[in-house]
């Protein structure tokens, strides 16, 4: 993880971490896995993952 944070740097890494966490809980949640009780993923939901994905590339391209 530190090379991964080395090479990408700080910012693009932490939002690459927030991106992946946000939407695997969701995948998670819909498909019932792992014994996580099952929880439609909703536009509402896949919106709130589309942000950060937004974020993400906006921190990628340089633009704040």
């Amino acid at each position: 993880m530190l090379v991964a944070a080395g090479a990408s740097g700080a910012a693009l890494f932490s939002a690459l971490t927030v991106t992946g966490g946000a939407s695997t809980a969701v995948l998670l949640d819909h498909f019932g896995l792992l014994g996580f009780e099952r929880c439609d993923a909703t536009l509402l939901r896949i919106g709130g993952c589309a942000l950060p994905v937004a974020g993400t590339v906006m921190v990628a391209r340089g633009v704040s």
